[in-house]
């Protein structure tokens, strides 16, 4: 938090404060909301959710911990659930819609079966082994830092990313035959 506010002013929704943390703040948020959207516009909604939510729980940040780490576990709370929506969703279409999916599907071709298949196979995940590849991969961060973001032991990262990978494996060995 810029050291010339207050945690007061924060918790009062300070106008110009919540400005300036948008602007310092979102380029990051964003790439981070992007491993859980499709398209950009998608992850764009899921950043405007994630400061309405940091402005509507303002008052529960109580300064001791970083105000990025709470910001970015609002991200992930917000991420996660978009995904758990979608996920919902696609499986209503496909049950009510099944012709409507099929064509869908086919008219992908092989290059767009690939992406969904590799899109489906990280939703599919459990979030906590879908964070870990996407910190280390797309983040570029250690297997250190990954664990001190997630809170948890980094052979507990090593664990996740092996079991991460070897359904991401399963996926392309699926899509070659």
């Amino acid at each position: 938090m810029p050291e010339e506010l207050s945690l007061d002013a924060f918790h009062r929704g300070d106008e110009r404060l919540f400005a300036q943390l948008v602007h310092e703040h979102s380029p990051r948020l964003y790439a981070a909301l992007r491993r859980y959207a499709r398209r950009p516009e998608e992850a764009d909604d899921l950043l405007q959710g994630v400061w309405l939510r940091a402005f509507e729980k303002r008052r529960t940040y109580d300064g001791r911990g970083s105000l990025v780490g709470w910001l970015f576990t609002i991200c992930r709370t917000v991420g996660m659930a978009h995904v758990d929506r979608e996920r919902r969703e696609q499986t209503v279409r496909i049950e009510t819609e099944p012709e409507a999916a099929l064509a869908t599907e086919q008219s992908r071709g092989a290059d767009g079966d690939l992406e969904r298949r590799l899109f489906d196979t990280l939703t599919a995940l459990p979030d906590a082994h879908r964070e870990v590849v996407w910190l280390r991969f797309i983040e570029g961060c250690s297997t250190r830092e990954t664990a001190r973001q997630l809170g948890c032991a980094e052979g507990t990262v090593k664990s996740r990313l092996h079991y991460a990978l070897a359904r991401l494996h399963q996926t392309l060995e699926g899509t070659r035959r």
